[in-house]
């Protein structure tokens, strides 16, 4: 299934027309760190108030009788477009994937269930906009660099249906979150061939002067992980409300 049916799939669920079901609700909690947002003149309750009226107005919509099929298809299109802009992001951060305006274009060729083929002629606008942006950021920019970059972009959005789907079906698992490594990295080799797609790391890792976790601890941290936030879902299903933005910081990579 691709994203934009997923996204049907999603609304008919969570908006279903004629009943009183309603999702969980949004409930700001107690972590918000007041005095650095004070800093960029951000108020947390405004913000996360706003936010809040917004999602009702979107629900009211979506819950009512006969919604017009042209706002349906404006929040499936905004949805895709910010889900396009979270990949470029992530991507940008890794120093890897294209410009934000080929990385949507392509994010949303693949949520669409088109294959998009990694190759560009050297003559096409989309290669040498990729090879300028390399440039700009230091990167190599020859042919292989930017199918790479290409690649980076097409994985990560096959990577992240698959995961969505995923948690759209029942609790996260280990093999969830291997599986979408798997995709995001599977045609990506590393320089010396070493297998890492879709595996626990088994070599030590830093950044900098930073040191993570030893190999050994992986699994065991992974599992954790993965019963850490299967439980933080279960208990804000138990209240009927949810701070995503905590959820979010508290998951985020």
């Amino acid at each position: 299934m691709h994203l934009y049916d997923l996204l049907a799939d999603i609304s008919s669920i969570t908006f279903p027309r004629g009943t009183a079901f309603s999702p969980l609700t949004l409930k700001m909690d107690s972590t918000y760190d007041y005095y650095s947002l004070s800093k960029l003149d951000a108020d947390p309750d405004d913000l996360f108030s706003q936010t809040a009226s917004l999602l009702t107005s979107v629900r009211d919509k979506m819950e009512t009788e006969d919604p017009h099929d042209a706002e349906q298809a404006v929040y499936e299109e905004y949805t895709i477009a910010t889900m396009a802009s979270m990949i470029f992001g992530s991507n940008f951060i890794e120093s890897s994937g294209s410009t934000k305006d080929i990385s949507e274009k392509v994010c949303q060729s693949v949520f669409a269930g088109f294959t998009v083929d990694p190759e560009l002629p050297s003559i096409a606008p989309d290669y040498r906009e990729t090879r300028d942006f390399l440039r700009e950021h230091k990167r190599p920019a020859d042919q292989d660099a930017i199918m790479r970059a290409r690649v980076e972009i097409i994985d990560h959005a096959k990577a992240w249906t698959y995961l969505l789907s995923a948690l759209l079906k029942g609790p996260l698992t280990e093999e969830h979150l291997l599986t979408t490594h798997r995709i995001l990295c599977a045609s990506l080799p590393l320089e010396d061939g070493t297998p890492y797609a879709g595996i626990y790391r088994t070599v030590p890792v830093c950044a900098g002067f930073t040191s993570f976790a030893p190999a050994s601890s992986v699994p065991g941290l992974m599992r954790t992980l993965v019963s850490d936030y299967n439980l933080a879902i279960h208990r804000a299903t138990e209240r009927g409300s949810l701070d995503p933005f905590t959820l979010a910081a508290e998951f985020a990579h």
